[in-house]
């Protein structure tokens, strides 16, 4: 993405219920925000943005860049379309992400050029929550729930599997 413009305008008598984001780019650049997520307060993040063309960041200083390019270099495996993300409970560095392609995606921020694990899940992703500082819990299309542990997505990430599988 070429060097967006960032809008950022807040109502603050309806700041809860309302808040825009706009970004003009190239006029032949077509995507689709699926979902955001605030980062938490510690973060210096404004939010996560889970989009056909990838993860894009934005930061307090109202930039805009990509945690994950929408064009994967050849035998690298980076999350594409995302439908949802949440960071790691206790930690902001970390961001689970998932989509159209049946993977739990895991990434540090910190790192300079975010190098991405995942765990090969059921079906593609709709939602998923960090429900503590070790577990997520993933749900997806056909009837796919499951909850996995962070700790082994990061010693296998090829490899993990769920620790339970919802019926």
């Amino acid at each position: 993405m070429k060097h967006p413009h960032i809008r950022i305008s807040v109502d603050l008598t309806v700041a809860n219920h309302y808040q825009r984001l706009s970004i003009r780019h190239g006029l032949h650049d077509d995507w689709v925000v699926h979902s955001s997520t605030p980062a938490p307060p510690s973060s210096d993040l404004i939010c996560v943005i889970g989009s056909n063309s990838g993860l894009l960041q934005v930061r307090s200083n109202e930039s805009l860049s990509a945690i994950a390019p929408s064009v994967t270099p050849k035998g690298m495996h980076l999350p594409q379309e995302i439908f949802t993300q949440d960071f790691q409970q206790g930690n902001h560095n970390v961001l689970f992400a998932g989509g159209r392609q049946p993977r739990l995606w895991i990434t540090d921020l910190r790192a300079p050029e975010a190098r991405w694990s995942f765990a090969k899940h059921t079906s593609s992703i709709g939602h998923l929550k960090s429900v503590n500082p070790h577990q997520v819990l993933v749900s997806g299309l056909q009837s796919s729930m499951a909850l996995y542990d962070v700790r082994f997505l990061r010693r296998n990430p090829r490899g993990a599997r769920p620790l339970l599988k919802f019926q």
